[in-house]
């Protein structure tokens, strides 16, 4: 298992989670909806660095909506 870097920023209302490493990002309402989002990004992204073609596909195969996952009102 490799040391993962993750940032989370809150800016104007909105989370946002970039993985360090790759500088793959995502974002959400949410500290969860942002970082269930990068998980979804992540698996996306292929070991040369290249995302794959059509992410939408694999949102929906994960269940991500790109427009968040449900609400938490604790990470608000």
């Amino acid at each position: 298992m490799r040391e993962q870097e993750i940032r989370l920023v809150h800016e104007a209302g909105v989370w946002v989670a970039v993985d360090v490493d790759t500088g793959v990002s995502a974002h959400g309402g949410t500290r969860q909806e942002a970082l269930t989002s990068l998980d979804a990004e992540l698996a996306a992204y292929d070991d040369d660095g290249e995302g794959i073609e059509d992410t939408e596909d694999l949102r929906r195969e994960l269940g991500v909506e790109a427009d968040g996952i449900g609400t938490d009102a604790d990470d608000g």
